[in-house]
């Protein structure tokens, strides 16, 4: 029986992505509707393309998140991309902070382990808790890098 695991890279990214162009849309909405002549066309149509534009902004920096991962006891793939365990070169740790040098409070999400293949091959998933466990479960024994990673975190 070979088990696998899908997710989405970065879900807490993908929430992002959506949840603050959809803020800026609904404040600027009640802004427009409090104001004596806020219900002319032009105002709701401005609204809908910024929103648009915003998010497409979002989805083009943060376009790594959305991608489908699998992991199963083989390798880690990600579309075309697939890195068998014991072709891993190494794993990147990288914190993930938003906001970090606005006067807004800084963001700091799960953080991106980068998988490395011998090939040049780069796939990002994020590391949170329930990723880690099912990384470690599945691939303990079958990769080096993964029990350094294993080592790294728990310590």
């Amino acid at each position: 029986m070979v088990l696998k695991y899908k997710t989405v890279a970065h879900k807490q990214l993908v929430a992002f992505t959506i949840t603050v162009p959809l803020i800026f849309v609904l404040i600027e909405l009640l802004i427009i509707l409090s104001l004596p002549n806020g219900k002319e066309l032009w105002a709701f149509i401005f609204v809908g393309v910024q929103a648009l534009l915003m998010w497409f902004i979002c989805f083009a920096i943060y376009s790594y998140a959305y991608g489908t991962i699998e992991i199963n006891e083989q390798c880690i793939k990600s579309k075309k991309t697939e890195i068998t365990w014991d072709n891993i070169q190494k794993i990147e740790l990288r914190e993930i902070k938003l906001m970090q040098y606005s006067l807004l409070p800084t963001l700091t999400f799960s953080s991106m382990a980068y998988f490395y293949g011998i090939k040049g091959d780069v796939i990002g998933i994020a590391m949170t808790k329930r990723n880690f466990e099912i990384l470690v479960n599945l691939v303990k024994d079958k990769s080096q890098k993964v029990a350094e990673l294993n080592d790294k975190i728990r310590v």
